[in-house]
Parts: structure tokens; C-alpha cells; sequence
């Protein structure tokens, strides 16, 4: 690997790391939060998203894998220990619970039931420029799913009853403003700063090539619905993309 390649695999890895402490607390929130959706009293939710149950078999102990096919060729996988996004010839990408450190995976259509992580398919981690920027293309597909998700939740059933889901997390809380604060570094990508301007907006301020840009970003619903924490993310990591691709 030449001295070049490394220094942007490095940039690469710089940018991930940047959201891998909120994205590993954020990760684990969300699996908390399907796990209330199959638990409703009213009806599992996943099902009615339009998800397909896969049990682990008879006599074996493991996770309940749920599968979601778009009608083109996107592939979703949730199980208590992580979630899968798949896009057909670009290939999969795993997140595991706790850790959030994307792995990539050729093979996007492997059989299930799978109910240990073990038994995925072989994942590695991006070595190299192009395999970063597909993690990452496959990294902001995958949120934006989550935050269309989301959106769906509270369209069907109130942000009430999202609301009740995050109230019961116990786990660490997350900030409601500047809940992604890094402050000025530095890298040439920095997400600076999330503030809350009223309960339908919030400013994000980006740093990309040493430059402040401020976007104001719309809240559909309230200013700490998970929909709005993965699309400020992914906005981060959407940004990352579009300077990277023009070094």
C-alpha cells in the first residue's frame, strides 16, 4: 500500500471515528427500539412494516432474524446483536451492536436463518480508498433507512409512543443539543456542532476542507426523535463522502 493510499484510508477512518462514540450509543438505542416494536401490545410492528420472521430452529438458542426486501434489490437484517444492510452488486455491510464499526460483505443474498454472528457471511474491514467509499455509500443507505423507518413509526403509531420506547432505554442518555459536539480539529472534516434553534428546527454546522458551513435542518416531529439524530448523522457522513471523492 503506498504512503498516499494510506494517508487516505487514515482520513477515511478519521471521519468514522469522529461518530463512532454517539453511532455505537445511537445503534444500540434503535435495536432497543425494535425490540419494543415486536413487543407491542397491539401487534408486532415489524411484521406490519412488512418484515419476515426467522426463527432460529428447533432445539438451537440464538437471535430472531427479521428480513426486509425493498422492491428493487435492497436487503435489511435485524437481529438483537446487530443490523445488515445489503444493495445488490454493492454488496452488505454489518453493524454489531455495541461497537459500531462497519464490516463489508460481498454476499448480500446468504440464506437464513442466521441467529450468531459467526454465522454471517466473511466480513472485512475497508483496507484500501474504493473499499471506504463503498462502506460508506452502503454506511449512509443503511441510516437513511433507519430514518425513513422512523418516520413510519411515528406516522403509524404517534411519537408518543416512540417517546415511550427511548424513556424506558436505560442505558446512557443522549444529549438532546450538541449531542454530536466535537469541536474544531485538525482533519480537514470536522462536524463541529448541533444546536437546537426551537422544537421544529436545529442548526448543524459542518467543517469540510478548514470551511464552517451552517445548514439548518427541518424536525419534522421533535428535536430528539431518532429520525432526526441518524439524518444529522448521516448528513456528517454524507459530507465526508462528497469532500473525500474530491481529493
Amino acid at each position: 500500500m503506498s504512503g498516499r493510499t494510506s494517508d487516505e484510508s487514515a482520513r477515511w477512518l478519521g471521519a468514522l471515528n469522529k461518530v463512532r462514540k454517539i453511532g455505537t450509543t445511537l445503534l444500540d438505542q434503535q435495536l432497543w427500539c425494535w425490540g419494543q416494536d415486536i413487543r407491542r401490545a397491539e401487534g408486532n410492528a415489524l411484521l406490519t412494516y412488512g418484515f419476515t420472521k426467522h426463527r432460529p430452529p428447533e432445539g438451537k438458542h440464538g437471535s430472531t432474524a427479521y428480513e426486509w426486501r425493498s422492491s428493487g434489490r435492497s436487503r435489511v437484517i435485524l437481529w438483537g446483536f446487530g443490523f445488515f444492510y445489503g444493495a445488490g452488486d454493492r454488496g452488505g455491510l454489518f453493524l454489531q451492536r455495541y461497537k459500531f464499526a462497519p464490516k463489508q460483505t460481498a454476499a448480500v443474498n446468504f440464506s437464513l436463518p442466521v441467529w450468531k454472528p459467526e454465522q454471517l457471511p466473511e466480513l472485512t474491514q475497508p483496507c484500501d480508498v474504493e473499499a471506504w467509499r463503498r462502506v460508506f455509500s452502503l454506511l449512509t443507505q443503511g441510516l437513511a433507512w433507519m430514518g425513513d423507518y422512523e418516520r413510519w413509526i411515528i406516522s403509524e403509531y404517534g411519537l408518543d409512543y416512540r417517546q415511550q420506547c427511548t424513556d424506558a432505554w436505560k442505558r446512557k442518555r443522549i444529549l438532546h443539543t450538541r449531542w454530536l459536539q466535537s469541536g474544531m480539529s485538525s482533519s480537514n472534516t470536522c462536524f463541529h456542532s448541533l444546536e437546537a434553534i426551537d422544537k421544529h428546527q436545529a442548526q448543524i454546522i459542518i467543517v469540510l476542507n478548514n470551511r464552517p458551513t451552517m445548514y439548518v435542518v427541518g424536525l419534522p416531529n421533535h428535536h430528539t426523535t431518532l429520525e432526526c439524530r441518524w439524518a444529522v448523522m448521516n448528513r456528517y457522513i454524507r459530507g465526508s463522502v462528497t469532500h473525500r471523492k474530491k481529493v
